[in-house]
């Protein structure tokens, strides 16, 4: 590796290496603006113009690639009088309107004026003065104090792929927007504000609201999608003013979706529920803590020893924590001896059990950008899991991966995909037999696996092969070809949307929200075997144990994977663990339990069951199916019989106003807990703000229920105590602790 000297100080770098890169590597500071690590090198701005040694003139750093021996000097008489002319003409049309800027206190041209900048300056003519301009309901423009580093133009057409703005006219009259005056419709708007180094860029949503200084920045992660992305949280007293992303290389790396970052009003809302209710004489009234706990541990208990647990269910939304979904599942089946759990109102699925059962579960976002080829199935990537995204442009683009899109429905990778398959909505099994059919017509005969279920493939292979869901023959044939050539696949893999049965309507962070999902995006469905039927795609392109195929399944929760891990699921005991009597058996002999054996009913078929008075109880976390679109009707003639409805959550829905307890719970800025990413990684959630006095911590309200139903049994009450159970039982998570976890998390 080349060595070189920067003031003298030797440093040895990686070949290829520019003399920016490595000053900052070894922590020297060369000023720049139009630099930023994750863009291409621009070179405008002339900021980091530094001298090297028997060079005729200085060079800019950020363009100027390390050489064996080069000696490199950032603070020569000569250097200093570049970077000052370099500001001062920065500074021409740049408005000194600091105190007003909300980019005061964390502006880099601020800091390099006062360190590097002259002290006055010569010129007298009239600055060029614009009004502020909104590009679109997210982001304001103040073209006055831009100074053209192009770092927004180059985030949105090089990171999200939107060739949305760009530098018009020349010299002087220069200047930043977006084509034809057009809104941004990016869903990855927001970004550019963090990367503008001036105040030119900022958000509608947090401008003029209060002075970076006086906030306090905590980290934290987001739960509204199975990215897992790492989050800033920017407080202060006890209320979030803006979010804004955390690096993270194996996640996120330095970015978040609009929706992640501005999805968090609800918080404060003054409808936030901060008493507990309790049903009297036909009408929700207010009780104490006292009251609601011994009402519902007493109506709990004693359905339990009358019907055996079969008479009560309980749902979970996926946005709650690994160690509320813990606790959750311990109240239904040690305690109340019930195995009616999910976390959705779609019917489940064992397709996350079969991926780990055989090693396909992809744990690392490298082997996304690593693989050959991606199979996108069923999932509109940039809209609902907005940062894999990205992953998955740059795999394409950068590293020269193919991509294959199978969906329902136009997509915003369509464009750089090598073939796109567009099936009929509705049509979904129709079409992956017919594609199961045409990879097994090019696949070698050596080449299929052993041990594949033959009834399995029996009733794929029975499905009618003309008219598969109106994709084209030779799309299908050309796309297994390239499967099967390929090397390496990874298949990621989400549940198609559109009507009929649907997922639930969580209400944390998406409440009262005016950039949130849609109602529409929020109500969702999935054929009962779409994601079994696309794991036999998966299993089938998978060659040799080590290799050939991974898989990322994809879930709108934004914790759906670590609620399966814990148990969450009428299928599925903690450590994906299938619900059989002799795991059941393994299971009570380590953990000293008694557990129900008997296979559980998913959301639809409980609702289904109360119709029938077949279910009594229901226990529902964070849901609202009564406001779901897709359900409403048929989950408030469901509800109706119940002869007990517990309803937990931040807001008094539709649900909760039939209920017969409200229980009011935090959000998540509120508590302490982990989440688990698509890929196995567990992260902290963490309490920034105080929660409004009256509600409770969702793990203490779970945690006092339990005590009270079986008071002879301990129960963790603290994120640390309950993380520590799950360490010691749940298999996946042996060996991690709540501290591991604190800062870029952890991969189970």
């Amino acid at each position: 590796m080349p060595k070189i000297k920067i003031n003298q100080r030797e440093i040895e770098v990686e070949p290829g290496t520019t003399i920016l890169s490595a000053a900052l590597q070894s922590g020297i500071e060369i000023p720049h603006f139009c630099y930023h690590p994750r863009l291409s090198i621009a070179g405008n701005c002339r900021m980091c113009l530094v001298e090297l040694k028997g060079a005729p003139k200085l060079v800019i750093a950020c363009n100027t690639a390390v050489t064996e021996g080069m000696e490199v000097f950032t603070d020569t008489p000569k250097v200093v009088k570049a970077r000052e002319g370099v500001l001062e003409f920065l500074l021409i049309n740049h408005p000194l309107d600091c105190p007003i800027c909300d980019k005061g206190g964390e502006c880099p041209l601020q800091n390099y004026t006062l360190k590097y900048g002259p002290t006055q300056t010569r010129y007298e003519e009239g600055r060029r003065i614009y009004s502020p301009k909104s590009l679109g309901p997210k982001v304001v423009l103040n073209q006055n104090r831009c100074i053209f580093c192009g770092r927004c133009v180059r985030f949105l057409r090089e990171v999200a792929g939107h060739e949305e703005m760009g530098m018009f006219h020349r010299g002087d009259h220069v200047e930043v927007g977006t084509y034809f005056e057009k809104p941004l419709e990016s869903v990855f708007a927001g970004n550019i504000t963090d990367i503008c180094p001036v105040g030119a860029l900022t958000t509608r949503d947090f401008r003029f609201k209060v002075r970076v200084w006086e906030l306090n920045p905590q980290p934290s992660t987001c739960s509204l999608c199975s990215c897992g992305c790492n989050l800033v949280l920017w407080t202060k007293g006890d209320r979030v003013y803006r979010i804004t992303p955390r690096a993270n290389e194996e996640v996120n790396e330095a970015w978040i979706c609009d929706r992640g970052r501005f999805d968090f009003h609800f918080i404060e809302n003054s409808e936030r529920l901060k008493t507990p209710l309790i049903r009297k004489e036909g009408e929700l009234r207010p009780a104490s803590w006292e009251e609601a706990y011994s009402f519902v541990a007493e109506k709990l208990s004693a359905l339990s020893k009358s019907g055996g647990g079969r008479s009560i269910g309980g749902i979970l939304a996926p946005s709650y924590s690994n160690e509320e979904a813990y606790l959750f599942q311990k109240l239904l089946r040690e305690t109340l001896g019930s195995n009616h759990l999910d976390s959705r109102f779609g019917p489940s699925s064992m397709a996350n059990a079969r991926a780990h059962e055989k090693d396909l579960q992809m744990t690392s976002l490298s082997a996304l950008e690593g693989t050959e080829l991606i199979v996108l199935l069923g999932e509109d990537l940039t809209r609902e899991h907005p940062v894999y995204s990205l992953r998955v442009r740059r795999a394409v683009r950068q590293r020269g991966a193919r991509l294959i899109v199978a969906h329902s429905r136009p997509t915003d990778l369509d464009s750089i995909a090598s073939y796109v398959l567009q099936y009929k909505e509705g049509d979904e099994e129709r079409f992956l037999s017919s594609w199961l059919r045409a990879l097994l017509e090019v696949m070698p005969f050596e080449s299929i696996p052993e041990g594949l279920e033959e009834e399995r493939w029996s009733a794929l292979r029975a499905w009618p092969a003309s008219g598969a869901a109106d994709v084209p023959e030779e799309d299908l044939r050309g796309a297994a070809e390239l499967i099967v050539r390929a090397p390496k696949v990874v298949w990621v893999i989400g549940e198609p949307k559109g009507r009929g049965a649907s997922f639930p309507l969580s209400e944390d962070r998406g409440q009262g929200s005016s950039t949130g999902a849609s109602a529409d995006s929020r109500s969702l469905t999935a054929n009962p075997s779409f994601l079994e039927r696309a794991m036999d795609l998966v299993l089938l392109t998978r060659r040799g144990q080590e290799g050939g195929a991974r898989v990322l399944l994809l879930s709108e929760g934004g914790n759906s994977q670590g609620l399966l891990d814990m148990g969450i699921s009428p299928k599925l005991l903690p450590g994906l663990r299938q619900l059989t009597p002799d795991e059941v058996g393994r299971v009570e002999e380590a953990w000293g339990v008694s557990l129900p054996s008997w296979e559980g009913m998913d959301g639809r078929q409980m609702l289904e069951a109360a119709r029938k008075g077949e279910i009594k109880a229901l226990y529902l976390v964070g849901m609202d199916p009564v406001g779901d679109l897709a359900l409403g009707a048929e989950a408030e003639e469901a509800i109706k019989g119940l002869e007990l409805l517990i309803v937990q959550g931040l807001f008094l829905v539709r649900t909760a106003r039939l209920a017969h307890v409200v229980l009011p719970g935090l959000s998540f800025a509120e508590k302490d807990g982990t989440l688990t990413n698509a890929t196995g990684r567990v992260q902290r959630q963490r309490r920034v703000i105080s929660p409004p006095a009256g509600a409770k911590d969702d793990l203490e309200i779970l945690a006092e229920i339990t005590a009270r139903i079986a008071p002879s049994r301990p129960t963790p009450s603290s994120p640390a105590e309950v993380f520590q159970e799950i360490a010691q039982r749940v298999s996946l998570y042996k060996g991690l602790s709540f501290e591991e976890v604190r800062e870029t998390g952890a991969c189970r």
